[in-house]
Protein backbone atom coordinates (compact mmCIF):
# COMPACT_ATOMS: atom_id res chain seq x y z
CA UNK A 1 0.00 0.00 0.00
CA UNK A 2 2.87 2.36 0.76
CA UNK A 3 4.19 1.89 -2.77
CA UNK A 4 0.86 3.03 -4.25
CA UNK A 5 0.80 6.05 -1.94
CA UNK A 6 4.30 6.98 -3.08
CA UNK A 7 3.28 6.58 -6.73
CA UNK A 8 0.24 8.79 -6.14
CA UNK A 9 2.26 11.44 -4.31
CA UNK A 10 4.89 11.59 -7.07
CA UNK A 11 2.21 11.71 -9.78
CA UNK A 12 0.44 14.52 -7.91
CA UNK A 13 3.64 16.60 -7.64
CA UNK A 14 4.36 16.14 -11.34
CA UNK A 15 0.78 17.08 -12.29
CA UNK A 16 1.11 20.32 -10.34
CA UNK A 17 4.43 21.08 -12.08
CA UNK A 18 2.94 20.18 -15.47
CA UNK A 19 0.07 22.62 -14.89
CA UNK A 20 2.54 25.35 -13.97
CA UNK A 21 4.65 24.59 -17.04
CA UNK A 22 1.49 24.93 -19.15
CA UNK A 23 0.89 28.34 -17.53
CA UNK A 24 -2.21 27.26 -15.64
CA UNK A 25 -3.15 28.88 -12.35
CA UNK A 26 -4.46 26.48 -9.75
CA UNK A 27 -7.82 27.72 -8.52
CA UNK A 28 -8.60 24.95 -6.05
CA UNK A 29 -6.94 21.75 -4.94
CA UNK A 30 -8.17 19.14 -2.50
CA UNK A 31 -5.64 16.47 -3.58
CA UNK A 32 -8.43 14.52 -5.33
CA UNK A 33 -9.75 17.17 -7.71
CA UNK A 34 -7.74 20.07 -8.99
CA UNK A 35 -9.25 23.01 -10.86
CA UNK A 36 -6.92 25.16 -12.89
CA UNK A 37 -7.30 28.00 -15.37
CA UNK A 38 -5.24 29.47 -18.19
CA UNK A 39 -6.66 32.57 -19.89
CA UNK A 40 -10.26 31.52 -20.60
CA UNK A 41 -9.56 27.77 -20.50
CA UNK A 42 -10.35 25.65 -17.45
CA UNK A 43 -9.21 22.14 -16.71
CA UNK A 44 -10.39 19.55 -14.21
CA UNK A 45 -7.80 17.09 -12.95
CA UNK A 46 -8.93 13.94 -11.21
CA UNK A 47 -5.78 13.47 -9.19
CA UNK A 48 -7.06 10.43 -7.36
CA UNK A 49 -5.52 7.45 -9.03
CA UNK A 50 -8.17 5.33 -10.70
CA UNK A 51 -7.37 1.59 -10.39
CA UNK A 52 -9.16 0.65 -13.61
CA UNK A 53 -10.31 3.16 -16.19
CA UNK A 54 -13.74 1.76 -17.00
CA UNK A 55 -17.04 3.10 -18.31
CA UNK A 56 -18.26 4.03 -14.81
CA UNK A 57 -15.24 6.32 -14.31
CA UNK A 58 -15.83 7.95 -17.70
CA UNK A 59 -19.51 8.50 -16.88
CA UNK A 60 -18.50 10.09 -13.56
CA UNK A 61 -16.04 12.30 -15.42
CA UNK A 62 -18.65 13.32 -18.01
CA UNK A 63 -21.14 14.22 -15.29
CA UNK A 64 -18.48 16.26 -13.45
CA UNK A 65 -17.49 18.12 -16.61
CA UNK A 66 -21.13 18.84 -17.51
CA UNK A 67 -22.02 20.12 -14.05
CA UNK A 68 -18.91 22.33 -13.92
CA UNK A 69 -19.25 23.49 -17.55
CA UNK A 70 -15.65 22.49 -18.29
CA UNK A 71 -14.61 20.64 -21.46
CA UNK A 72 -11.00 19.69 -20.61
CA UNK A 73 -9.93 17.07 -18.10
CA UNK A 74 -6.92 15.04 -17.09
CA UNK A 75 -7.26 11.70 -15.36
CA UNK A 76 -4.71 9.32 -13.86
CA UNK A 77 -5.17 5.56 -13.77
CA UNK A 78 -3.08 2.65 -12.51
CA UNK A 79 -4.49 -0.37 -14.29
CA UNK A 80 -5.78 -0.59 -17.81
CA UNK A 81 -8.30 1.27 -19.92
CA UNK A 82 -11.20 -0.96 -20.80
CA UNK A 83 -12.37 -1.02 -24.44
CA UNK A 84 -15.70 0.51 -23.35
CA UNK A 85 -13.84 3.38 -21.65
CA UNK A 86 -11.74 4.01 -24.76
CA UNK A 87 -14.90 4.11 -26.85
CA UNK A 88 -16.60 6.49 -24.40
CA UNK A 89 -13.54 8.78 -24.46
CA UNK A 90 -13.66 8.83 -28.27
CA UNK A 91 -17.34 9.78 -28.12
CA UNK A 92 -16.57 12.55 -25.64
CA UNK A 93 -13.94 13.97 -28.01
CA UNK A 94 -16.55 14.07 -30.78
CA UNK A 95 -18.70 16.19 -28.43
CA UNK A 96 -15.96 18.79 -27.88
CA UNK A 97 -14.55 17.31 -24.68
CA UNK A 98 -10.82 16.85 -24.40
CA UNK A 99 -9.66 14.24 -21.90
CA UNK A 100 -6.00 13.52 -21.29
CA UNK A 101 -5.32 10.09 -19.81
CA UNK A 102 -2.06 9.38 -18.03
CA UNK A 103 -0.99 6.11 -16.54
CA UNK A 104 0.47 6.71 -13.08
CA UNK A 105 3.78 5.33 -14.36
CA UNK A 106 3.95 8.12 -16.95
CA UNK A 107 3.88 10.68 -14.14
CA UNK A 108 6.71 9.32 -12.02
CA UNK A 109 9.28 11.64 -13.56
CA UNK A 110 9.04 15.11 -14.96
CA UNK A 111 10.49 14.69 -18.46
CA UNK A 112 11.45 18.37 -18.66
CA UNK A 113 13.87 17.86 -15.75
CA UNK A 114 15.75 14.97 -17.35
CA UNK A 115 19.36 15.84 -18.19
CA UNK A 116 19.08 14.50 -21.74
CA UNK A 117 15.85 16.30 -22.66
CA UNK A 118 16.45 19.68 -24.34
CA UNK A 119 14.27 22.72 -23.78
CA UNK A 120 11.03 22.68 -25.81
CA UNK A 121 9.09 25.87 -26.50
CA UNK A 122 5.93 26.51 -28.44
CA UNK A 123 6.45 29.20 -31.06
CA UNK A 124 3.97 32.06 -31.08
CA UNK A 125 1.48 32.19 -33.96
CA UNK A 126 3.35 34.87 -35.92
CA UNK A 127 6.67 33.00 -35.80
CA UNK A 128 4.94 29.70 -36.45
CA UNK A 129 3.15 31.05 -39.54
CA UNK A 130 6.39 32.56 -40.84
CA UNK A 131 8.21 29.21 -40.44
CA UNK A 132 5.33 27.34 -42.08
CA UNK A 133 5.33 29.70 -45.05
CA UNK A 134 9.06 29.04 -45.53
CA UNK A 135 8.76 25.26 -45.20
CA UNK A 136 5.95 24.23 -47.53
CA UNK A 137 3.30 24.73 -44.83
CA UNK A 138 5.50 22.84 -42.36
CA UNK A 139 5.73 19.73 -44.53
CA UNK A 140 9.50 20.18 -44.82
CA UNK A 141 9.93 20.30 -41.03
CA UNK A 142 10.76 17.17 -39.05
CA UNK A 143 7.89 15.87 -36.93
CA UNK A 144 7.27 15.50 -33.24
CA UNK A 145 4.35 13.19 -32.55
CA UNK A 146 1.46 14.18 -30.30
CA UNK A 147 2.19 10.93 -28.45
CA UNK A 148 5.76 12.05 -27.65
CA UNK A 149 6.36 12.35 -23.90
CA UNK A 150 7.16 16.07 -24.13
CA UNK A 151 4.24 16.76 -26.50
CA UNK A 152 1.87 15.07 -24.05
CA UNK A 153 3.43 16.89 -21.11
CA UNK A 154 2.88 20.30 -22.68
CA UNK A 155 -0.31 19.23 -24.50
CA UNK A 156 0.99 20.33 -27.89
CA UNK A 157 -1.61 20.28 -30.66
CA UNK A 158 -1.43 19.12 -34.27
CA UNK A 159 0.21 21.72 -36.53
CA UNK A 160 1.99 23.68 -33.80
CA UNK A 161 5.67 24.49 -34.34
CA UNK A 162 8.06 23.66 -31.51
CA UNK A 163 11.50 25.19 -30.98
CA UNK A 164 14.00 22.83 -29.38
CA UNK A 165 17.13 24.36 -27.84
CA UNK A 166 19.85 21.81 -27.19
CA UNK A 167 22.59 22.01 -24.55
CA UNK A 168 25.16 23.11 -27.14
CA UNK A 169 22.92 26.04 -28.11
CA UNK A 170 21.80 24.58 -31.43
CA UNK A 171 18.16 25.05 -32.32
CA UNK A 172 15.85 22.63 -34.08
CA UNK A 173 12.26 23.11 -35.18
CA UNK A 174 9.58 20.44 -35.18
CA UNK A 175 5.95 20.39 -36.24
CA UNK A 176 3.44 18.43 -34.17
CA UNK A 177 1.81 15.54 -36.05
Amino acid sequence: MEDMELLQETAYKNIIQMLRDRNYTIESDDNLKIFAKHENKKILILARVIPKLNIEEIEYLAESLDSLKINHALIVYTGVQTPAAKSALENMSKNNYFVECFHVGDLQINPTKHILVPKHELLDKVSSNKIKSQTNDGKDLPNILKSDVIARYYNYKHGQVIKITRADGSIALRIVK
